[in-house]
């Protein structure tokens, strides 16, 4: 009995000798400091590789935009690329396009590869979209230097349509018509040759006009382009006013007759007439019954006045109560004078040649005036005649290769506006249920 006990005890020891190996074998299998010496060796054997692993660089591009006030090279500058490159890129980007266009809120993208800490950002390419539908990319070359590249930008034109009924003016008519801004004087001045918009346009009258809308492959809006077409109802007169582009990019009538004629009526935007042509007139300095001769519009002082056709200044200078005057030749039958100005249009003077709408002086009040205006008078075969009565020449008829395209123009206008009316009275009927 007693050596039975002393055999299981020695089996004992032995169990818990042979588990106690285990358990330490356990232990140093997940036991990070028994393991240490292993480890490092491995990290020792790996470290040289992970040195040599050579990550790319990053490249970023970024849009900006010119404040007001900033130029091309401050929004660089401020990106901290190095000033050598902002001179080259900038000097390459000057031979191909005239960076003082640029205006506030211009975009345009840089590209550039990020260094390390302490170092300057390399500049690898500017890229801007211009006016003329081109897009620029100057890019940076193997030696440093940088090169410019023009191409063509794609575009597509979309017909947009806007109408309405003038209830105040038609410049504010065809605001809430939701014409664009920059296209309501254009419109306007398309119909500068019909209307005395003084005296013609009437609350009631309506108008209609097509216009393109440029947008880029992503339909992202580029800018406004040409008017297409536009129409101007006349309730007083009773008659139809319209303009038409044809390919040539002329407009005309819808009979084919230039809208351009050989004068102006009214050679200064937006202005009322102040005094009409009157042969009994009683002059408001002198105080006795003197002929008016032309025609005054009032404006402010300042106001540009354009020249109403083309021809040659024959006469410049101060002419007694017309105060500072210009007086320009335009054929054998037609010539117009301009009186009162405050200044002369920059390089104008005796024998210069001009055209149709440049700027040949401004308002004022110089000589016998009461008040800034311009007195503007039409002499047809050296007399004063009524500028706003009398029959003006018209111009080059339409070409008859483009009567066909012109015909299609027309049609298509005229259906775009009778859609656009449907839709309209179609909005109205839905709102008034």
């Amino acid at each position: 009995m007693k050596n039975l006990s002393v055999i299981w005890l020695a089996l004992g020891v032995l169990a818990f000798a042979f588990l106690g190996g285990l358990a330490t074998a356990g232990y140093r299998a997940t036991n990070p400091e028994v393991d240490e010496p292993t480890l490092t060796a491995e990290a020792d054997t790996l470290a040289p590789v992970a040195e040599n692993i050579q990550l790319p660089p990053i490249y970023i591009e970024q849009i900006a935009k010119l404040k007001s006030g900033e130029t091309l090279a401050n929004v660089l500058q401020k990106e901290q690329f190095n000033n050598q490159d902002i001179h080259y890129a900038t000097r390459a980007l000057g031979k191909v396009y005239n960076i003082r266009r640029m205006r506030p809120n211009d975009e345009f993208m840089f590209t550039f590869k990020e260094t390390i800490a302490k170092e300057a950002p390399t500049l690898l390419m500017l890229s801007l979209f211009t006016d003329a539908d081109k897009y620029i990319q100057v890019t940076r070359q193997p030696d440093d230097s940088y090169k410019s590249v023009v191409d063509e930008r794609t575009v597509f034109k979309i017909p947009r349509i806007a109408q309405g009924e003038i209830s105040a003016s038609l410049y504010v008519a065809a605001q809430n018509a939701g014409l664009p801004d920059a296209l309501i004087v254009p419109f306007i001045e398309l119909f500068s040759w019909d209307l005395d918009f003084t005296r013609d346009i009437r609350q009631g009258d309506k108008f209609r006009i097509m216009y393109e809308e440029i947008v880029d492959e992503n339909n992202e809006f580029i800018r406004y382009g040409d008017i297409l077409a536009g129409e101007i109802d006349t309730a007083r007169q009773g008659r139809t006013v319209t303009a038409f582009m044809a390919p040539n990019g002329k407009y005309y009538n819808e009979d084919g007759r230039s809208k351009r004629r050989a004068l102006l009526r009214t050679p200064i935007k937006f202005t009322r007439i102040s005094s009409g042509f009157n042969p009994r007139r009683k002059h408001p300095v002198l105080g006795y019954t003197r002929a008016h001769k032309g025609t005054d519009f009032a404006a402010p002082t300042g106001t540009p006045i354009k020249a109403s056709g083309d021809g040659q200044i024959v006469e410049m200078g101060w002419k007694g109560g017309y105060g500072r005057y210009i007086r320009i030749r335009h054929n054998s039958t037609f010539e117009t004078a301009y009186a009162h100005l405050s200044r002369y249009g920059r390089g104008m003077r005796t024998g210069k040649r001009v055209q149709q709408g440049d700027v040949i002086g401004y308002v004022g009040m110089s000589g016998t005036a009461t008040g800034p205006h311009l007195h503007y008078e039409v002499l047809k075969n050296r007399r004063q005649v009524n500028a706003m009565r009398v029959k003006l020449p018209q111009g080059d008829p339409l070409p008859t290769l483009m009567r066909t395209p012109f015909k299609q123009q027309v049609e298509l206008a005229k259906k775009e506006w009778a859609q656009a009316a449907q839709m309209a009275k179609a909005e109205e009927t839905t709102q008034s249920n």
